[in-house]
């Protein structure tokens, strides 16, 4: 049967402060057993609708049970993508957003991008140890954003080998700290005593990486400048899986653009399309199907035609605080 992820809108006020740090989520809540609200709009919106999502079946003679979410500690909630040996790392605090976590057929656990903190991600470190005993072989960065990289310390203090590009390394480096920064000032000790240092592997964008876990092959794809000037997708052809991150939407709008190359979005999200993915994760909400490439270059096609002559406007955001 195939599954796919229904959405309820709700409309949610997001904090402007966050902008600079993440690409588009909804306010935190406390994990549960049951459905999470999901993010879809850049963290700078001060009022936008987001989805409250789902998953759910489409309507067949046939119906089976959803694999239960699992709460992960206090902020951290693993959703098992159905069909799949992954789960969608959700965490709910300061503003929802994903990460990707994906079994080998031989249980090697493999990461893209890590929950916003060192502390996070130190938890997702302890249950991944805990139920699969070992750490993930691989974490992949998407871009420099702290939605994607704030937990990059901690991988590397339990010895997970980070590879991220040259471009996102160079990111990191000059805006990690002002970002960090802003999302202290909203939400105190979180965010303070620690810092994003590069990863541990860089590669030329231009070329992408590849590498072979446990007979499985990893592909990471700079696809064109999007929602970041650096994202990058990750790919594993073995089970049709993308991990998009930002780059791809899950929800109704296109988020934080603050980063955004607008006039190169459509041709990132074509090169992906190219892959021919079975199943896309996005990096904020729980929608997981292959229709969220052809969905997001809708997004951006409504919103080439709703401003032809400026392509910041209309916005779901704000320029970004000088710090």
């Amino acid at each position: 049967m195939t599954v796919r992820v229904a959405l309820r809108p709700a409309a949610i006020g997001l904090l402007a402060a966050l902008l600079v740090a993440g690409c588009g989520a909804a306010p935190s809540a406390p994990p549960s057993p049951g459905p999470a609200e999901s993010p879809t709009v850049g963290p700078s919106a001060p009022a936008v609708d987001a989805p409250t999502a789902q998953l759910t079946a489409e309507p067949t003679a046939e119906r089976t049970a959803e694999p239960a979410p699992i709460p992960i500690g206090a902020e951290l909630v693993a959703h098992p993508i159905p069909g799949h040996t992954a789960y969608v790392i959700e965490h709910t605090a300061p503003i929802s957003a994903n990460a990707l976590l994906y079994l080998t057929p031989g249980g090697v656990p493999i990461l893209a991008d890590t929950p916003w903190t060192p502390a996070a991600t130190a938890a997702l470190l302890d249950w991944v140890d805990a139920r699969y005993g070992r750490p993930p072989a691989l974490a992949t960065i998407s871009h420099f954003h702290l939605d994607a990289a704030g937990g990059i310390a901690a991988l590397q203090a339990r010895g997970v080998p980070v590879v991220a590009s040259t471009h996102t390394a160079r990111l990191i480096a000059e805006r990690a700290p002002a970002m960090q920064r802003s999302l202290a000032d909203d939400h105190g000790a979180a965010f303070t005593g620690w810092t994003v240092p590069n990863p541990d592997r860089t590669f030329d964008p231009a070329t992408g990486h590849r590498e072979t876990i446990d007979g499985v092959e990893i592909h990471v794809i700079h696809p064109a400048p999007a929602h970041a000037p650096d994202n990058v997708a990750t790919w594993i052809p073995h089970a049709g899986l993308l991990f998009g991150g930002c780059l791809v939407k899950g929800g109704d709008t296109l988020g934080y653009l603050g980063d955004a190359d607008l006039d190169r979005y459509p041709a990132a999200v074509a090169a992906l399309q190219a892959l021919a993915p079975t199943t896309v994760v996005p990096g904020h909400g729980r929608r997981v199907d292959a229709e969220l490439l052809a969905h997001t270059a809708n997004l951006l096609a409504a919103h080439a035609a709703a401003s032809p002559t400026s392509p910041d406007a209309p916005r779901t955001d704000a320029p970004p605080p000088t710090r």
